[in-house]
C-alpha cells in the first residue's frame, strides 16, 4: 500500500512539474509575443510620425505657395485698378487680332442664323 501511495505521489509530482513547465513556457511565449508586439507598434508609431512630419511640411509649402499666389493676384488686381484702361485696351487688341481658327470651339461664332422654314399651319 505504501508503494501505491508513493507511486501515486510520484505521478502527481511529475504531472505538477509538467503543468508548471507548460505554464512557464506559455508565460515566456506570452512575454515574447508582447515584446514583439510592442516593438512593432513602436516601429509603426515611428513611421506614422515620420509621415505626419512629411505631410506637415507639404502643407506648409502649400500654404506658402498660396500666399505667394495671393500676393501675385493682389498685385495684378492693384495694377488693373491703377491702369485698367491700358490693360483693357491691350486685352481687347489681343483678342481682336487672334485668328478665329485659334479660338476655342465655345468662343467661335456659329454660322449665320436662319429662321426655320415656316410651313403652312393647318390651323390658319
Amino acid at each position: 500500500m505504501c508503494c501505491f501511495y508513493q507511486r501515486q505521489t510520484q505521478n502527481c509530482t511529475v504531472l505538477l512539474n509538467w503543468l508548471v513547465m507548460v505554464v512557464e513556457n506559455w508565460l515566456a511565449d506570452a512575454w515574447a509575443w508582447w515584446a514583439e508586439n510592442m516593438a512593432c507598434e513602436n516601429a509603426w508609431d515611428q513611421a506614422d510620425q515620420e509621415f505626419w512630419v512629411q505631410l506637415l511640411v507639404l502643407e506648409c509649402e502649400n500654404v506658402k505657395a498660396l500666399w505667394k499666389q495671393t500676393t501675385v493676384l493682389g498685385r495684378a488686381v492693384q495694377a488693373r485698378d491703377n491702369d485698367y484702361w491700358v490693360l483693357d485696351t491691350i486685352l481687347v487688341l489681343a483678342v481682336a487680332f487672334v485668328l478665329p481658327t485659334a479660338w476655342s470651339p465655345t468662343l467661335v461664332l456659329p454660322a449665320p442664323w436662319k429662321p426655320p422654314n415656316s410651313s403652312p399651319s393647318p390651323w390658319t
